[in-house]
C-alpha cells in the first residue's frame, strides 16, 4: 500500500481512539507482499485499539457471533483455513445465534459478468454454514444466489475508482439482529455520456459544461 493509504489508515485509528470504537482489520490480497504470509502493510498499526487479523478472528456479540478472516490464495491455503473456522464453530455452536463471516477472497458467482466463474475461485459450497457472509475484494456490490439460504454478499468499494465500475458504493452496516443494511457514500461519480456528432452545438456543450461543474462528476464523453 501507499504511504498515502498508511498515513490515512493511521489518522482514522487516532480519530476513533478517545470515542470507545475499537477496529478489526482483515488484509486484503493488496495488503501483502507475498500472499501467503501473515505479515501485511496494516499490521505495522496493530495494537489493543486497532486489531489486524493474521488469519482467523472471532467475536461472540451475543445474539451474532462474527468471524474475520483475512485474504490467501484460492488456490493455496485458504480453503483449509476457512474448514478449520467452520470446524471450530460447530464444535461450540450456540443456538439462536447468527453466524457472520467477513472475509476477502474470490468465490465463484462474486463477478457479475457472464462466464467470470474461474477454477481459481472458490466453491460458495464452502459457505453454507454461515448465515451470512460479507466479502471484499471485488469492487462491485454483488449478491451470489445459493440453494443454501445464506445471505452471500460482494459489499463492494467505498467509492468508485474507474470508468469499469459502477457508482453503488458505500457501506454495509451489520446489527446485532444479525440484519444489514447498505448506505451509499458520497463521492465523485464516473459517468459515461454517447452523443451522436451531429447532435453537439453550442447549447449542448454550454450544458454538458453546466452538468461536469454542478454535479462534480468524472464525466467520460464518447462521440
Amino acid at each position: 500500500q501507499s504511504l498515502a493509504v498508511l498515513k490515512h489508515l493511521s489518522w482514522v485509528k487516532e480519530s476513533l481512539r478517545n470515542k470507545e470504537i475499537s477496529l478489526i482489520g482483515i488484509s486484503g490480497n493488496h495488503d501483502k507482499t507475498a500472499q501467503e504470509e501473515v505479515f501485511a502493510y496494516p499490521n505495522l498499526l496493530n495494537d489493543n485499539l486497532f486489531k489486524i487479523v493474521d488469519e482467523t478472528h472471532i467475536e461472540d456479540l451475543g445474539t451474532v457471533r462474527v468471524s474475520f478472516m483475512s485474504y490467501y490464495p484460492e488456490d493455496g491455503s485458504c480453503r483449509d483455513k476457512i474448514e478449520r473456522l467452520v470446524s471450530e464453530l460447530k464444535s461450540n455452536k450456540k443456538k439462536g445465534v447468527k453466524e457472520t463471516l467477513i472475509c476477502h477472497q474470490g468465490y465463484n458467482g462474486g463477478l457479475s459478468h457472464k462466464n467470470a466463474t474461474s477454477n481459481k475461485e472458490l466453491p460458495i459450497e464452502i459457505l453454507e454454514f454461515f448465515d451470512t457472509v460479507l466479502i471484499g475484494h471485488y469492487h462491485n456490490k454483488n449478491k451470489i444466489e445459493n440453494d443454501f439460504d445464506t445471505d452471500i454478499w460482494y459489499t463492494g468499494s467505498t467509492h468508485t475508482s474507474n470508468y469499469g465500475e459502477d457508482n453503488d458504493k458505500g457501506f454495509t452496516i451489520l446489527y446485532d439482529d444479525g440484519s444489514i443494511e447498505f448506505r451509499n457514500s458520497i463521492f465523485p461519480k464516473y459517468e459515461t455520456i454517447k452523443v451522436e456528432l451531429s447532435d453537439i452545438n453550442g447549447k449542448w456543450m454550454k450544458e454538458i459544461k453546466n452538468h461536469i461543474k454542478d454535479s462534480g462528476n468524472n464525466v467520460r464523453l464518447i462521440i
